[in-house]
């Protein structure tokens, strides 16, 4: 499934000749407000964007110490 998406996130990329990309990564669940707010500081400053299609992918995993975490990506296409 993981490379279904991607592969959906790719093509979608390539589609739009005047498509752009923005990305937004954070890395633990404590943190998702900072994004949250990253990503409306962008939206604020950019507003004669247009969105044209999004993505979100939330991965979970354990580090080497033992301990899990969390990591969410927010990818953006916009004109």
């Amino acid at each position: 499934e993981a490379s279904e998406k991607e592969s959906q996130v790719t093509s979608r990329a390539k589609q739009g000749k005047n498509e752009k990309v923005k990305i937004f990564t954070q890395g633990t669940a404590d943190e998702f407000e900072k994004l949250e707010g990253k990503i409306n500081a962008w939206l604020e400053a950019n507003p004669d964007i247009r969105i044209v299609a999004r993505h979100s992918r939330m991965t979970t995993g354990v580090n080497i110490e033992g301990e899990t975490f969390i990591n969410l990506t927010i990818v953006i296409f916009y004109k």
